[in-house]
């Protein structure tokens, strides 16, 4: 009977998504890695499509989708599937990316079904 009591999870937000106006959707994609190095995809991530690959946002990249949950790769993974949000509203200083959003980072994102507050 005791652990019918018991705290399964704790559920703490963290302020990526900024309000439920837009319908939040997600999907997997197979996210191509830089070899060699091991990290982790963070939640908030922007990840970039073009040429039919997806890779993490770089500053010549074409901003598709944010990173839903913390993805952990190693060394040796050339490519991961990740789960990322495709459109919904989000909080811009919550989105992470190693290089500035530029305008046409946030108007990619648009186009694709993501705005940025």
């Amino acid at each position: 009977m005791k652990q019918m009591n018991k705290e399964v999870y704790n559920v703490e937000p963290d302020g990526l998504i900024y309000d439920f106006c837009r319908p939040v959707d997600a999907k997997n994609i197979n996210v191509t890695l830089e070899a060699g190095k091991g990290g982790i995809l963070k939640r908030g991530q922007l990840i970039d499509f073009a040429d039919g690959s997806y890779t993490p946002h770089q500053a010549d990249g074409a901003a598709n989708c944010i990173v839903s949950d913390d993805t952990v790769y190693t060394a040796t993974d050339n490519s991961v599937v990740v789960s990322v949000y495709i459109c919904g509203n989000f909080r811009t200083d919550r989105v992470i990316s190693d290089v500035d959003l530029t305008e046409t980072d946030i108007d990619n994102l648009r186009i694709h079904g993501i705005l940025l507050k």
